[in-house]
Parts: C-alpha cells; structure tokens; sequence
C-alpha cells in the first residue's frame, strides 16, 4: 500500500512537471509569435524613415523610389490613384532604365497595347550578372512581368517590339576569372506573356574557313605560352 502511494505520488509529480513543462511552451510561443509580429522588416525599416529620391508619373501611375537605412538600401513601389500596386524587396540599388530612341517610360515595348516600366536593379557586387532588370506592366493592374538577367533592349528585327540582348553567365568562374569567362549571347523575344528565347534572332553565319583556321591557330599559341609560364587562371584563351 505504502509502495502504491509512493508510486502514485511519483506519477502526480511527473504530471505536474509535464504540465508545467507545456504551460511554458505554449507563453514562450505566444511572446515569440507576439515580439515577431513586431519586429518591422527591411522594408518597413526604409519606408518609415525614407529619402525619397525619385518620383515619375505615367497617366494613373506614380513611380516612388526611396533609399534609407541602416545600409542605404533601396525599395520602389509603384501607386495607382495613390494606393499601392506593387512594392519592390530591398536591393542594393534600384533605378529606371535609361530613355533612348527605343523606349521610354510608359511605352509598350512587348506589343501587347499596355504601357510598360523597367525598373533596373543593382547587386552591389563586382559581376554584373549579379544585375537585373524589372519588367513592369501598367495597364488596369499593375503587374510584374518578369525579372531579366543583366542586358538591353534591342529591336532587332525592326518590328517596333523590342526583343532583350542578355548573355549566359553560366561559364562565370568556371576555370577562370569571371572578366576571362566566356559569357555566350542570348536573345529573348517576348511571346505569350513572357520573355523567351529566340533561336532565329540569335542564329549567326559561320565565319569563313581561314577565319576559323586563324584564330584556332591563336588560341592554341596563347595555351601554349600561359603553359610555358605556368600561368592557368584563363584557359579559355
């Protein structure tokens, strides 16, 4: 009997531990969830004690780019009739894509009849590919069509839609310097709601025969004098 007492009082004390153990959990989570909820993010942190360092206005919409801290980072929203419609994350650095005879802000660049705004945005790091550019629609809904790698706008086959001259960072680093990495041209043609590749506008004639012969021959004496000085960081040439 003393033995089943001692046991059911163990039993009680295990319970109450447990209960304990749980009740704190559950307070622990809720100042957790509480204090998160908080917290401001990154945006938030800029947005509250913004530079607005830019503003353009196309029709109904108003382009707001702002820079703030800790880190002098950039955010850029876009209003329509002075409410938001889109707002970007924080990068580095945000700014609109240079005018040119091409394009300029506002202007449908894609062809299918609604205005457009690419906002450009910096990596911040020593490679460009770490760039890129933001492809904004503004027609009843402000949308965003698509993030491109680091390029330009081009018009290559004359037809007033402009196609995107990028290049393939894949070979970046690859047996070499990112400056002596081969980076091959890609063009990006826009076609059912987002930029695509485009074989027939990236198609080049072969250089002729002795063309490829010299610079085949060219390449082979430059290997053969980084290997004479035991030099390797840029096998590609």
């Amino acid at each position: 009997m003393n033995f089943f007492s001692f046991k059911l009082n163990i039993t009680r004390s295990g319970s109450k531990i447990l209960y304990s153990f749980f009740l704190f959990f559950i307070i622990f989570l809720f100042l957790y969830t509480y204090s998160s909820s908080q917290e401001k993010t990154s945006e938030e942190i800029i947005l509250s004690q913004e530079t607005l360092t830019d503003e353009q206005f196309y029709g109904e919409y108003t382009y707001r780019h702002y820079t703030g801290p800790p880190f002098n980072k950039d955010v850029f929203q876009v209003f329509h009739d002075d409410q938001i419609v889109y707002q970007s994350k924080v990068a580095f650095g945000f700014s609109l894509y240079q005018e040119n005879e091409l394009y300029s802000h506002g202007k449908d660049i894609t062809g299918d009849g609604i205005p457009n705004l690419l906002v450009l945005e910096g990596g911040g790091g020593s490679s460009a590919f770490s760039d890129s550019c933001h492809v904004l629609s503004l027609g009843e809904q402000c949308k965003l069509i698509q993030t491109l790698p680091v390029g330009e706008f081009v018009d290559l086959d004359q037809d007033g839609i402009l196609e995107y001259l990028t290049y393939d960072g894949i070979f970046t680093f690859w047996h070499a310097c990112h400056a002596d990495s081969p980076a091959p041209r890609m063009v990006l043609a826009y076609r059912e709601g987002q930029y695509r590749l485009a074989p027939t506008l990236m198609y080049r004639p072969l250089p002729e025969q002795e063309v490829i012969a010299r610079k085949v021959s060219e390449a082979r004496a430059q290997c053969e004098k980084l290997k004479a000085q035991e030099c390797l960081f840029n096998c590609w040439h």
